[in-house]
């Protein structure tokens, strides 16, 4: 079964469309350098309990060891710094996550 690791944050609403170009390019720099991951899934918070507006990033691995793996590039930190400086402070929260049941879908 495959892992996550999850990250949720925060921008502010004026900051959502920049964030999701960033998110894209992160996620351009993670096909092209990190075949260890095999998947990216972003959400955005349309209402809830999260400051606005409210993601998810998520990145998939197979296992743990491949998170122990991957590397870590000087191009990860270079992608990622847009997003770091638009979080609004108190809400970058970040875990790994794994599959429980039920786990389904219709899609």
């Amino acid at each position: 079964m495959s892992v996550w690791v999850v990250q949720h944050f925060s921008v502010r609403e004026a900051d959502r469309d920049a964030c999701l170009a960033a998110l894209k390019v992160i996620g351009e720099h993670i096909e092209a350098e990190h075949p260890e991951i095999l998947a990216v899934r972003t959400e955005w918070q349309w209402v809830g309990d999260r400051a606005h507006r409210a993601f998810s990033w998520a990145e998939e691995f197979a296992s743990l060891t491949a998170i122990d793996e991957s590397v870590h590039t000087p191009g990860c930190d270079d992608v990622w710094r847009p997003v770091l400086a638009m979080i609004t402070d108190g809400t970058h929260f970040r875990g790994v996550w794994t599959g429980a049941e039920p786990s389904w879908s219709r899609t």
